[in-house]
Order: C-alpha cells, then structure tokens, then sequence
C-alpha cells in the first residue's frame, strides 16, 4: 500500500513513530502482518484475532498499528491469513482522528447492543403475556445475535484476553456464528409457517436445516475455511428461500380480513430483501464477491436488527388490533 504520512502537530505525548494509526477490519482475521521500511529491521509488526489484545501497538476494539510519519509517501506491505472472510478494509489517520472515530464506534456499538437489548426486553414482555413458539424462537436468536455481536465487535476478545487464548476465542466466535445461524433459521420457518407458504417451500428449507450441522463437524474437525463456506451457503438459501416464502405465501384470511398479526404482503416481501441484501453482504466475502464498501464489515450486524423491526411491529400491530377486536366483543356482549 502506497501511504502518506505528513508530519502532523499532535496534542499530548505522542511521538513521530505514533503519529499514525493504521486500522485494519473486520475483526475475525486470524493474523495481520505490517512491514514498514521506515521502522527498520525485518521483522514485521503482527496483529490479528489470533493475537492477545494485549499485544496490539494501538488499544482498540479492532487491529491497529502504529505507523511513523514521513516527509515522502512510502510504501508499506501487509500480509493476511484469515479462514472467515475474504473482505479486508485498511484505513490510515493521525492519531487524533484516529482516536475520534475509536469513540464514535465505541458509542455506535453501544447503541447497537442497546437495541438488541430492546427488542429482546419488548419479546420477552409479549411472552409473558402470550406464549407463544414464534417469541421463544425469537428470544433464543436475539440472545445468540447479543452474543454473536460481543465476539464480532471484539469486546469479549477484549474482556477475556487473560483468561482465554486468542486462538480460543476465534475458535469460540466461528461456533457461535454457526449456532446463531441456525437459531436464526429455524426462527424465519416459524415466522413464515404463519404466512401460510407452499408445502414444497416448507420441505426445501427443513432439508436446508441439515447443511448447518455438517458446518459445525467441519469447524471441530479443523477445517474452518470450508465449515464457513458451508455455513454461508446455507446462511444464503435460507434467506433466498425466505424471500421466496414471502412472496408465495397465501396468507391467513379471517372473513375477508389479513390475520390480525400479519403484516401485508408487501411490506413483508420489502423487509425480507433487506435481510437478503444484509446476508449478501455478510457472505459475499468468503465466496470472493467483488468489491464492497467499508461499511459490508458490519452487515452481519444488520440482520439482528432487520428481525427485530418486523416482528416487534408485528407485535405492536397485532395488540392494536387484539385490542380492537376485544372492544368489539365487548360491544356486542353489552348489546
């Protein structure tokens, strides 16, 4: 890579071999080397989810070096081995700047979980109320997606350095991903048995079911590479197969009207082709998709989020409506 690293002012007691930082994501690559000319010597700087946290040059939630300022642009060389994802973004700021956007994804994360945390809180409400498959479904997928989202924004890489290995916690990350995985999916065939779709539709995606614990043998009989491409693959056919569901589905009628706690056609078909397009960008990577924005890093993050809008509005909907049709029976008792 082709850098320019200006000699910049820099508040505090930051010297010249710290005036940059080099951020490199997402964070599940296993090993990140960075030589630079300028530092001298032949032995490149490492970094990398199979690295302590402890040992990164810059404490951040994601991989990043240290880099020295130059009168000239320089070259610097990076070497990746990853088994999660072929996608890498590389961003080079002072530390200063640096340091504000280090706070402002901190505070994005953090409004990230809190949302998890809300649509989980409004679930289990509507589940002490009404128990019902499709809530305990969701509440199991929203704890897997809370869970999922600590590994990948690397706040437990962080928090468990001194007592777990990296390696572990890499291994860890990958199982959780594959058992979120497929929470998730049997969650979407509960939500979509209620639209009423094509038996066919229904027998296809239980087959699909099957491919997620072959994913899960790969990884624990350390072929990880191919255990998330299996997993990525089924991860596409299930919201493929989704939208497809969607859009075939008869829907429940009760005299003339749509069930109560279904939202139209419409709406659900729009809001599954966002979760398509989030599960694209999420699984692109590993198969080599082309290029993508910096912000694909953080598209597996969306799909919690996705879910969470269409069933809590289903859910909202549906007690407007439950409540409606309770005043009516009201009425027509009292008549």
């Amino acid at each position: 890579l082709l850098i320019d690293t200006p000699p910049v002012e820099q508040a505090g007691r930051v010297s010249s071999h710290e005036a940059y930082v080099m951020r490199v994501t997402p964070s599940q690559l296993d090993l990140i080397e960075l030589y630079d000319p300028s530092v001298g010597g032949r032995q490149p700087k490492r970094g990398g989810d199979h690295t302590s946290w402890s040992e990164q040059e810059h404490p951040s939630l994601f991989t990043s070096f240290y880099l020295a300022s130059s009168e000239n642009p320089r070259y610097v060389w990076i070497r990746v081995q990853t088994t999660s994802s072929r996608l890498i973004n590389v961003e080079v700021h002072s530390f200063s700047e640096m340091q504000r956007k280090d706070v402002f994804i901190e505070m994005m994360a953090g409004c990230y979980l809190g949302l998890l945390l809300l649509f989980f809180g409004w679930a289990l409400n509507a589940y002490i109320v009404d128990r019902e498959p499709l809530l305990v479904w969701f509440l199991l997928k929203q704890f897997g997606a809370l869970i999922y989202a600590l590994f990948l924004l690397g706040y437990l890489r962080m928090y468990f350095d001194s007592i777990i290995s990296a390696v572990d916690i890499d291994r860890m990350t990958k199982i959780v991903m594959i058992l979120y995985s497929w929470v998730a999916a049997i969650y979407q065939m509960v939500l979509l048995k209620e639209l009423d779709p094509p038996a066919w539709t229904l027998a296809v995606y239980r087959w699909i079911l099957n491919i997620l614990p072959f994913s899960l043998i790969l990884l624990l009989f350390d072929y990880p590479i191919e255990s998330a491409v299996l997993n990525g693959l089924a991860v596409m056919l299930f919201i493929a197969l989704g939208v497809t569901m969607t859009a075939l589905g008869r829907y429940p009628v009760r005299q003339g009207e749509v069930e109560f706690h279904m939202l139209p056609k419409g709406v659900m078909v729009t809001l599954h082709l966002l979760v398509f397009a989030s599960a694209f960008f999420s699984v692109g990577p590993l198969f080599g998709g082309g290029e993508t924005s910096a912000y694909a890093v953080y598209a597996p993050l969306m799909h919690a989020i996705l879910s969470g809008v269409i069933l809590m509005v289903i859910i909202q909907i549906r007690s407007i409506r439950l409540i409606r049709h309770q005043a009516r029976i009201s009425a027509q008792y009292e008549n």
